[in-house]
């Protein structure tokens, strides 16, 4: 290796003179031999020296611009090797830098004299800050012994893991996949294939639009003995990953980390045992989504969270978010491995709150106790010193445009702030040199390189050396970190010269320079040290576009030390699809040996085991079609040997892909949707379907680019996310969105198009009055007049602030656009009016000292205001020109009270400060002092404020059970709860009674030792905790004595109940709290009605009869008494009444026939249960049985007078049998005569006579129809059923009944069919269509009709209607209708014969 150093003269013309010894010297430079050598520098591999000729001391950049003077030396690193005349030996390819020389010679001339002079006169800063900037490519395999080889493929990986025990190794793919493999597996040199553990979409929906989606994993310290996974993702959580955030309180995606159990048996996450340690708030940016997770020595869990685009976002109290402390965001988060808080945080104290649950504090002055650092801008990755015994860990940070930066973290940098967004590299944002770029107030890197083409663009991965791994003693204690954007792995060490402002500008860090060490076009996401074969080894993960020989998936670097290391195998062809039989010419040439060994090839073209060739370059002709995969296999003859495939397709042709929308010449504002729509054509599918299509968005910025729809994304038709902002300024003319659409045919053959669609740039003009005043956009700095270019719709702040120039201060007066002194502008489609910021004198500066800033208040303090002034020309004023006025706001609105009204002077104390209002604006209530200093000369004014905050104690509030209620100066809040309130707030906790889930709880205990209603000081955070017992109202029954005794009831018994009741607290209840409610419940289904309720504290009722004697044996009575308390809690006291009951055995002479009893009909013999003194109706109806019509004639109970009467039920006989009531039927002719029920009183007389007279008279005209119908061939009698041995008064017994005479007839089952009373419309009608019947006599609806035959056959029992041979042909209307003697037929008088009248 030597240094070939090329002179570059800005203006050789001039200097041509100075420039030629230079010039001599260094074209005498070369080396020496008799063999023939190769000179290559590496890429991009340049050291810039910086010489000012003639005096030879340093000049800044800008004198150096202006007189052109500058020239440097561009010192790049020459690998070379010898050539041998074999071709299979070839210099390791790499890509020439376009500025470099390749230099080949026989003779030289060393002039190290002259290298040692010129390092002698040079200044020794400046050589050492050109060596720390270089990007100087060493590649190891040459310097050392090394083997950088693929182990795994994995699509869009995120990071990697190992488990402690160091037997797993777990990977993360974007799409929310969680996959694991074993070393084993890794060192076996097998192709690996991942297995899945877990799928994060089964829990939540995920967006993937930018850095989204899964982006880390950590594994804890004791696996697999507690078997916890942590994983750090985005979720959509409301339904919008679009959503446009812009201020707290808006929707949209937000960050979780997770934590769940893994069954290391079956090596499955179990999705329901998640945890959910925190949620940051909703996202501003789908960029910055940084989430890396690690334990520390400590063992507490770290975890990195970018800032989502909140650079230029301030919360409430005007702090950029990724400094403030009231939000995760853009910061360090500490937790202990259940994600609670450890305690030595840095801010845990009383002015802090948990923020896990939305990622806020809820207030500007509270802060979050998980956070640990903050400051940060994207941190993508860090890293863990495994080398210390304490917690120690550098953050690589992916900058912003100007700087990258290793920052330094752990146990001796708790509560850091790295400064960001006012920092970057080692010097202030926007800033690459001069007096900002030395140490500051914030905690600085320890590294940093340009963020450019030259250096890099994204610092992502990072890993310590561990200096047990075994490598070159020049590793110890070594860091490497990895660049995305320019691809390759870098490795710093300590022991570099530091050099600080002024000395070295930019400032120099203490770190030996950046040498590109491995895999330089390799886009590396994650890198950590592993297990390897009893040692360690370097394992990095990469995705994107990783160049002509990359892969995406898990590499891994290993030291071999001298141990012989296998070949590298590559193949180029040409011709690798076609028509057969297709010829293709293969060059194997670009495959090497590391160790320089002389490789063999042997090539398999057609995937049968056969070699078909050793050949370098052979050919080979396909005469057949098919997918054939060439295998070309390279040997060292030491063992060693690698692999490599080229994929060859003979009869089949590449897709024709065509992006329709958007078209090449279509350009975006900032926000826009763009729809992605193509198709493809193969020549031998034809049309290609959807599900054949593939889509990818980059978004190039500057020289490298961004994910911005990720590789393989599939579907067709569909929305692209709205397109974003610039990166910055700098960036908007160097961006654009390339968009890639990628068809595969049915063989596997794919083929890419791409378009580019740049976005609509806009000029803004900013200048102010006076000009030459500093302006701000988007938070960087710009000189007035200028103009930035931007998007159209970019969205961003402008700012005027106060400043200083030629010792006048000026402020700001007015914007040409009426906006605010810091406002938003979004960028129209034109250019539009220049943004002036009208600036004037500026004013009486006010200056509020006391209370300090950051200060917060307690309940009972009293603000003692304290201020100055100066006067426009910086001259102090008197306290006499301050006047200071206090307001108090709610926090509900914009609104102002009073509080202290307008005082002059200074020092000036204000009355006690009351408690708030309620708990709901505790949190957000606040006081705004104001001070106004006016200038008495010139009449001018200004006004300051400070906002004050409360000091805010947290009070966690819960219950035993959790869930129930609790109050706190008098507002009801449901537990578990944390409420803020004032310091020195004493409010009023009280637990009442009340009820939850069906059940009802009392007040036990408090956490405190309290009473249930108590004054409490809430001077700390605290836990108030409320125990509380099931309970509820207890009413009581009294009254039930006699029943305690005997517990049963008969019917009629009478009932004087009374009741009370307390509440769970004991307190005795109204009287109107009581109800009462009898209800008759079944005894099978526990159905019931209700009889009767009312309320009060008395309840008097008699026991009534059953519903039915049919339920009488499964039914009783239950007493309800209700108690119910103010609040709603009810309880019930039931009594149950259980009925006495008796047995009733139902008979009738003959037996068999039917008895009606409640109008159930029961075949007799039968036995029947119900409540004693129960009253049944018992009813026996006039029935046909077997071809006999019987009519009731007694009842065995001596007061059943008539066939229907009312049965009581009676006591049970002394031996236990049931009493026995029998009704005697007999010839319907013989029935008795039913007494008359009137007494002897002259009413009752004259009623009897003159039913009597109606019935005599109704004889009369019945006998006339008779003998009338008599003459027309047919005869009817009028039958008077009277008992005829009764001589009675006729017109004192009877009385007269009109029944239908449609009478039915008793079938063998029982069953009574049949006729409804009728009212008659005349006398002669109801004796022409009736039978009489003495009266007074229950007469039921059912009847004996005799118009069927009497004695019908017992095979062909017609007249029944359960009979199959059932008629319902109409019927004569007279049942007693006689047959003629006279006339007819010998059956007719037959029929006669056997028919009863």
């Amino acid at each position: 290796r030597y240094y070939h150093l090329i002179f570059e003269p800005q203006n050789p013309t001039k200097h041509f003179s100075l420039f030629a010894p230079w010039l001599a010297t260094a074209a005498s430079l070369s080396l020496a031999s008799s063999q023939s050598f190769a000179f290559r520098p590496c890429c991009r591999a340049r050291a810039l020296i910086s010489l000012l000729f003639g005096s030879g001391a340093a000049r800044s950049q800008e004198h150096r611009r202006k007189n052109s003077f500058a020239s440097s030396i561009r010192i790049e690193t020459i690998q070379y090797k010898r050539v041998q005349p074999a071709p299979t030996a070839v210099a390791f390819n790499r890509t020439r830098n376009k500025n470099s020389t390749l230099m080949t010679t026989r003779g030289f001339s060393l002039a190290s004299a002259w290298l040692l002079a010129m390092a002698a006169i040079l200044p020794s800063e400046n050589l050492f800050a050109a060596a720390n900037h270089a990007t100087i490519d060493i590649d190891e395999e040459f310097e050392g012994r090394f083997e950088d080889q693929l182990v795994m493929k994995a699509d869009s990986p995120t990071d990697l893991e190992f488990s402690p025990d160091g037997k797993y190794l777990f990977v993360t793919q974007k799409e929310g996949r969680v996959f694991y493999t074993t070393v084993d597996e890794l060192d076996s040199g097998d192709d690996v294939e991942p297995k899945l553990v877990f799928d994060v979409n089964v829990n939540y929906d995920l967006c993937f639009d930018g850095a989204r989606g899964l982006s880390g994993i950590g594994v804890h310290p004791d696996f697999p003995a507690t078997p916890w996974i942590y994983l750090f993702h985005n979720y959509n959580k409301h339904g919008d990953c679009n959503a446009n955030v812009e201020k707290d309180g808006d929707e949209g995606p937000v960050n979780r980390l997770s934590r769940y159990v893994i069954d290391t048996s079956s090596m499955k996450i179990d999705p329901d045992s998640e945890l959910v340690l925190f949620e940051t708030p909703p996202l501003y940016s789908s960029s910055h989504n940084s989430g890396d997770i690690a334990f520390g020595k400590d063992g507490k869990l770290y975890i990195t969270v970018g800032d989502a685009g909140t650079r230029v976002k301030e919360n409430s109290a005007g702090v950029t978010m990724p400094q403030a402390l009231d939000r995760l965001v853009g910061k360090i988060i500490r937790l202990n491995d259940d994600g609670s808080i450890p305690s030595d945080n840095p801010y845990t104290g009383a002015d802090s709150t948990r923020c896990r649950a939305s990622g806020l504090s809820g207030n500007p002055m509270i802060k979050c106790q998980e956070i640990w650092a903050t400051g940060l801008r994207n941190p993508y990755r860090f890293a863990f010193n495994p080398n210390v015994e304490h917690t120690q860990f550098y953050i690589n940070e992916v900058g912003r445009n100007m700087w990258e930066r290793i920052l330094p973290g752990g146990d001796d940098f708790k509560g850091a702030n790295y400064g960001f967004p006012f920092r970057q590299g080692m010097c202030d944002t926007g800033k690459t040199e001069g007096s900002s770029c030395q140490p500051s107030e914030f905690d600085d890197a320890i590294h940093w390189y340009r963020h450019d083409e030259e250096d890099g663009g994204a610092c992502t991965g990072g890993a310590f050396y561990p200096n047990d791994a075994g490598w070159p003693a020049d590793f110890q204690d070594g860091y490497f970190y990895a660049e995305y954007a320019y691809g390759g792995i870098n490795r710093i060490s300590p022991g570099g010269k530091e050099c600080a402002y002024p000395k070295c500008d930019p400032p120099v860090s203490a770190f030996s320079p950046t040498m590109k060490t491995f895999s330089p076009t390799k886009k590396v996401v994650s890198l950590q040290f592993g297990p390897h074969k009893g040692g360690k080894a370097l394992y990095y993960m990469t995705r994107g576009d990783t160049g002509t020989k990359g892969d995406t998936g898990l590499f891994r670097i290993a030291y071999t030390g001298s141990n012989n290391r296998n070949p590298k195998a590559f193949i180029e062809a040409e011709n690798t699809v076609g028509f057969a039989p297709l010829t293709v010419t293969f060059d194997g040439t670009g495959s090497y040996d590391p160790d320089g060994d002389q490789i063999t090839f042997e090539w398999d073209f057609q995937g049968d085991g056969t070699v078909d060739s050793t050949e370098p370059k052979p050919t080979f002709v396909f005469t057949g079609p098919g997918t054939f995969y060439a295998k070309l296999v390279v040997k060292d003859g030491k063992g060693g040997s690698a692999k490599t495939t080229i994929r060859i397709d003979a009869d089949n042709t590449p897709p024709l892909p065509k992006i329709i929308s958007p078209k090449p010449s279509d350009t975006f504002a900032v926000g826009d949707i763009f729809k992605l729509v193509g198709s493809a054509f193969d020549p031998e599918d034809g049309d290609l379907p959807d599900t054949a299509l593939t889509w990818e968005v980059r978004q190039h910025h500057n020289y490298h680019y961004h994910p911005f729809l990720d590789p393989g994304t599939p579907g067709n038709n569909f929305d692209l996310w709205p397109a974003p902002e610039p990166e910055d300024f700098d960036a908007s003319l160097t961006s654009y969105l390339a968009i890639r659409l990628t068809a595969t045919d049915s063989k596997g053959l794919s083929a890419t198009t791409e378009i580019i669609v740049k976005p609509k740039v806009v000029e803004i003009e900013l200048d102010s009055v006076p000009s030459g005043l500093t302006l701000i956009a988007n938070g960087d700095k710009f000189i007035t007049p200028t103009t930035i270019t931007t998007w159209e719709n970019h969205k961003f702040d402008i700012k005027a602030p106060l400043q200083e120039m030629n010792g006048v201060n000026f402020g700001l007066d007015f914007w040409s656009d009426g906006g605010d002194e810091t406002h938003t502008i979004i960028v129209p489609a034109s250019k539009p009016a220049p943004f002036i910021a009208q600036y004037g004198k500026s004013k009486p500066r006010p200056v509020i000292s006391r209370p300090e800033k950051g200060s917060t208040f307690s309940v009972g303090d009293v603000f003692k205001l304290k201020g100055s002034a100066t006067d426009s020309l910086g001259n102090p004023m008197d306290d006499s020109a301050l006047t200071w006025e206090v307001k108090f706001n709610d926090g509900n609105n914009k609104e102002h009270y009073d509080f202290l009204d307008e005082t002059s002077g200074n020092n000036v104390a204000t009355s006690a400060v009351h408690a708030p209002e309620d708990l709901a604006t505790a949190g957000k209530a606040y006081f705004e002092i104001f001070l106004t200093a006016t200038d008495s000369a010139s009449g001018e004014s200004k006004t300051t404020s400070m906002i004050v905050y409360p000091k805010l104690v947290e009070l966690e509030l819960d219950t035993v059970p959790s869930g129930l209620e609790v109050e706190i100066d008098g507002e009801a809040i449901q537990t578990p709860e944390t409420v803020f309130t004032w310091d020195k707030h004493t409010v009023n906790v009280r637990a009442k009674s009340q009820s939850m889930d069906g059940n009802t709880y009392k007040w036990s205990s408090w956490s405190n030792g309290m009473s249930r209603s108590h004054r409490y000081n809430a001077d700390q955070d605290d836990k108030l905790v409320a125990e509380f017992e099931q309970a509820m109202p207890a009413p009581v029954i009294s009254g039930l004595k006699d029943l305690e005794d005997s517990p049963t009831f008969k019917v009629g018994d009478v009932f004087y109940l009374s009741g009370s009741s307390k509440d769970v607290d004991g307190d005795v209840m109204s009287t109107k709290s009581l109800s009462w409610e009898l209800r008759m419940v079944n005894n099978v289904d526990s159905t019931y009605h209700t009889i009767t309720s009312q309320k009060g504290n008395e309840f008097a009722f008699s026991a009534p009869d059953p519903d039915t004697f049919e339920e009488a044996e499964t039914s009783h009575l239950e007493v309800l008494l209700m108690a119910t308390d103010s609040g709603g809690v009810s309880s019930t006291k039931t009594y149950a009444l259980e009925p006495s009951l008796s047995d009733v055995v139902i008979d009738t002479v003959p037996s068999g026939l039917i008895i009606l009893a409640d109008g159930a009909q029961i075949r007799t013999p039968a036995t029947i249960t119900s409540w004693q003194k129960d009253s049944i109706q018992l009813e026996a109806p006039p029935q046909k049985k077997n071809g006999e019509v019987y009519a009731w004639h007694a009842w065995s109970e001596e007061d059943a007078a008539a066939p229907t009467f009312d049965y009581v039920v009676p006591r049970a006989r002394n031996n236990g049998r049931p009493r026995t009531v029998v009704a005697t039927f007999g010839d319907p002719a013989l029935a008795p005569k039913i007494k008359s029920s009137s007494s002897g009183s002259n009413a009752g007389a004259i009623v009897g006579i003159a039913v009597g007279l109606v019935a005599v008279l109704g004889v009369i005209v019945a006998a006339f129809v008779v003998l009338k119908r008599r003459k027309n061939g047919g005869e009817h009698r009028i039958v008077d059923l009277r008992d005829p041995t009764d001589t009675g008064d006729p017109f004192k017994t009877v009385d007269l009944a009109v029944v239908d005479t449609s009478l039915s007839e008793v079938d063998d089952s029982g069953d009574l069919e049949g006729a409804s009373s009728v009212a008659p419309s005349s006398v002669a009608g109801a004796i022409e269509n009736s039978l009489l019947y003495q009266t007074p006599i229950a007469l039921s609806k059912y009847f004996l009709s005799t118009n069927q035959d009497e004695n019908p056959p017992a095979d062909t029992d017609s007249g029944s209607p359960f009979s199959p041979n059932y008629s319902s042909k109409p019927q004569s209307t007279n049942p007693f209708e006689e047959v003629p003697l006279t006339g007819g037929d010998e059956n007719e008088s037959t029929a006669s014969s056997n028919r009863r009248e």
